[in-house]
């Protein structure tokens, strides 16, 4: 009846003063996917948290990452919900048992579908701030995304000659290099901030 539908655990803590716990993608037929926290209870593995399902069969999620976007000391969660067919990017706050969506925005795709690279977005700090890096549903703009005042705000966009196709990895403070479908290209994060 559910499956995880993802290639890797990530092993996250959501305040430093938690236990760290899992988040995986987990499936359920006729619901689509989902994001779940799994941690220990006693000595099994349970799921302790969970998002909603997007509520619809045959549709995925994609994470972006697990920061603190708000800078109060918990880290949010972030995923493109359908990646593939009008990508939402969503932020959500643990509540007790729930991961709880505080806020979205439209047109976004971080997957490549038949691909089995995950990484085509990522939180990155920039000037002292927390913010996630995402392609727009082209992959043809690199967005630079905040939270401010529980909304998302697009803060920067970078151009690029070529689809994203593969891993955003960090290679200094201000640079990141984008992986196209032409090949690596190195990013100055701050030439595409907002003036």
């Amino acid at each position: 009846d559910e499956v995880f539908e993802d290639l890797k655990p990530r092993l996250v803590k959501l305040a430093s003063s938690e236990p760290a716990e899992v988040l995986a993608i987990v499936s359920r037929r006729g619901e689509g996917s989902r994001l779940v926290m799994v941690g220990l209870n006693g000595n099994l593995l349970a799921i302790s948290a969970e998002s909603p399902a997007i509520g619809t069969p045959n549709r995925w999620l994609n994470p972006v990452g697990v920061v603190d976007l708000d800078g109060d000391g918990r880290s949010e969660v972030a995923a493109v919900t359908t990646p593939h067919i009008g990508g939402m990017l969503r932020v959500y706050q643990r509540r007790g048992k729930q991961l709880v969506e505080v806020a979205a925005l439209a047109g976004f795709s971080n997957h490549v579908y038949g691909t089995v690279e995950l990484g085509l977005s990522r939180p990155v700090m920039i000037g002292g701030h927390m913010r996630l890096l995402v392609p727009d549903a082209a992959r043809l703009n690199l967005r630079i995304i905040a939270l401010v005042l529980g909304r998302l705000v697009e803060v920067g966009r970078c151009a690029l000659p070529a689809p994203v196709t593969d891993a955003i990895k960090v290679i200094s403070p201000s640079v990141v290099s984008v992986g196209l479908a032409t090949g690596q290209r190195n990013v100055v994060l701050e030439d595409c901030l907002a003036k």
